[in-house]
């Protein structure tokens, strides 16, 4: 080879090997060096991992505004008195700016409906939020099973879950609960805000024991026993936030399922009623459940005024550290809470959390995790054990009608019973919202 070919080789070798270098280079600092903003990639992770939110209480509400009249709740443009109340955090708009992929939407009758009307005030929930779905059903669908889930986000539709917030609404009947889920029914919340003929609520974990309708339990009855079982049998996912601490840990054990907390946190840092012990952490791993930590300030800073997402995190770093990150989630509490936190004031602000946590140097992987695939997991879980004990018969349990007081002979209708057309509701209305009476 002359001379002149083997210098221009050379230099084609160099410039070859120049080029390659500035293209390694360029594409290790594209990649360690990401030009977005925490936000927008916060954005771009809930795209991908489906954000399942573990509780959200717009039923109630319609209820106590708008006597489950949905022509007066437009759910995509809230009215401005509606919007403006406290407890008012969920609309269409604002769930997709926030990312939500599922939501968990719960049934609840109040606790003085227990032994009167907590059927049919249920039965009423349930129906308004099927009714809701149906009405935005282009941008909301109602799912039975895990796969629903894909195939509505698949559909770019808000996977819509419904739950019962209170064992109480089942009346210490298995008849009814088959009947729930017959209905779409997918979780239940042992107890809500008392104790029921078969299980504790979590306030007798605490000095001020105000339980007066029912004595204690001590955790958790033969009949709580069947109510577990026969909710394995069917594929209905267990939720024991606002059990009490011993109850907890007989579900844990009872259970074939993993289960979850759908709104709780860490009681060593809020020493609320709806917080878990540490030695629930401790066995929450051990069973495969899933913590979801919500953003109400009574729950998370025990009702202080300067508490901020970060206060949320604070929960949960705690709990993945007593846990593992399988075992957290998220379940917001919106609209069934009138103090959130700063920062996370409505559905549409989940993205400042995945932002705030991105800066504190989570990984996608993780952040996955909570946003819903744990939640997930355990929704897939509860089915396999409902396939696995497809032969077994329903439960056959039942209790007489005269070993439990159902009804209250002077007065059978709660205060949460819808109103008689003759009569004005004793509390009040904005104006714009008032039912017509007849």
């Amino acid at each position: 080879m002359d001379p002149i070919t083997r210098n221009r080789l050379i230099v084609l070798c160099c410039a070859i090997l120049l080029l390659l270098t500035i293209g390694v280079s360029g594409f290790m600092h594209f990649f360690s060096d990401d030009p977005l903003e925490p936000y927008e990639r916060a954005k771009i992770i809930l795209q991908d991992a489906p954000l399942i939110d573990g509780k959200n209480g717009i039923a109630y509400n319609i209820r106590k505004l708008a006597n489950n009249d949905l022509r007066r709740f437009n759910f995509s443009s809230l009215i401005n008195s509606w919007k403006s109340q406290k407890f008012s955090q969920t609309d269409l708009l604002r769930l997709r700016e926030g990312g939500v992929q599922a939501q968990i939407f719960a049934a609840r009758a109040d606790c003085d409906s227990q032994y009167r009307d907590a059927v049919p005030i249920t039965l009423e929930q349930i129906d308004v939020l099927k009714r809701l779905v149906s009405n935005y059903s282009s941008f909301m669908m109602l799912v039975n099973n895990s796969e629903d889930i894909s195939k509505a986000n698949e559909d770019e539709k808000i996977a819509c879950i419904l739950s019962i917030e209170g064992g109480h609404s089942i009346q210490s009947s298995l008849a009814i609960l088959r009947q729930y889920y017959d209905l779409g029914v997918r979780m239940m919340t042992l107890a809500k805000g008392c104790n029921t003929p078969w299980i504790d609520y979590s306030k007798v974990d605490h000095v001020n024991k105000s339980m007066k309708a029912l004595p204690y339990h001590f955790g958790m009855t033969t009949f709580g026993e069947d109510v577990v079982a026969e909710m394995n049998r069917l594929g209905m996912i267990i939720d024991v936030s606002h059990t009490s601490t011993t109850a907890m840990k007989e579900v844990l054990e009872k259970s074939q399922a993993p289960i979850v907390f759908s709104h709780s946190a860490a009681r060593n840092i809020c020493d609320s009623e709806h917080n878990l012990e540490d030695s629930i952490l401790e066995l929450v791993r051990e069973k495969n459940a899933v913590i979801m930590i919500p953003f109400d300030s009574r729950t998370i800073t025990c009702n202080s005024p300067n508490s901020t997402l970060y206060h949320v995190i604070e929960h949960i770093e705690y709990i993945k550290a007593k846990t593992s990150v399988d075992n957290i989630g998220i379940g917001s509490n919106f609209d069934g809470m009138d103090r959130p936190v700063r920062g996370l004031e409505d559905v549409s602000k989940f993205p400042m959390l995945f932002a705030a946590l991105i800066e504190s140097g989570w990984d996608y992987d993780d952040l996955e995790k909570l946003a819903g695939k744990n939640f997930f997991r355990v929704f897939t879980e509860v089915e396999k054990v409902r396939d696995e004990l497809e032969s077994m018969d329903p439960i056959q349990t039942f209790v007489e009608r005269k070993q439990v007081k159902f009804w209250d002979s002077e007065n059978c209708t709660s205060r949460m019973g819808l109103f008689p057309l003759d009569l004005k509701p004793t509390f009040s209305f904005p104006k714009d919202l008032l039912p017509s009476w007849g």
